[in-house]
């Protein structure tokens, strides 16, 4: 348990350095775009082609 609590601060440290100096800048703006492009509403809310007709609602989550 040490182990990990010297180890996540370690980490913490050393990011949080990386971090400011803006080393990590591409990365963060990959993730925000990626969660832009996952986050975007979906146009397609008919049913699966083969499923049913899209008067039917669909009911899978």
């Amino acid at each position: 348990m040490i182990k990990t609590l010297l180890a996540g601060a370690a980490i913490g440290y050393f990011g949080k350095k990386l971090y400011d100096e803006g080393k990590l800048d591409q990365y963060i703006a990959m993730a925000k775009d990626k969660m832009d492009e996952f986050s975007g509403m979906r146009t397609d809310t008919g049913a699966p082609r083969g499923v049913g007709a899209d008067d039917q609602p669909n009911m899978a989550f």
